[in-house]
């Protein structure tokens, strides 16, 4: 708890966790005094990283489309990596909402 990644992320609490990631709620130090202060990390365990996963993510917003189930597709607003004890991990960036 507590903890900055990527010099900007603070970590304040645990979502979810699965086999191959974490999911964390964190607060973006960049935008801290705005309604979009929140987003969540998804952080994969070392060994697991998932390029697939980023490359779908990447391809979908680049869509342009009118289509009304858009607004139901969670977006990624970027990714990044860190180092931790056990290795690198990857980590997605999306809206708390």
């Amino acid at each position: 708890m507590g903890e900055v990644l990527n010099n900007r992320y603070q970590s304040t609490t645990k979502i979810d966790y699965g086999v191959a990631s974490t999911v964390w709620l964190t607060r973006d130090l960049r935008y801290a005094s705005s309604a979009s202060q929140y987003v969540v990390l998804k952080i994969h365990t070392h060994g697991s990283e998932r390029d697939h996963e980023l490359n779908v993510y990447e391809h979908i917003n680049l869509i342009q489309t009118d289509h009304p189930g858009k607004t139901y597709i969670r977006k990624l607003l970027g990714h990044f990596y860190t180092k931790g004890p056990h290795g690198r991990h990857s980590c997605l960036v999306h809206h708390s909402g």
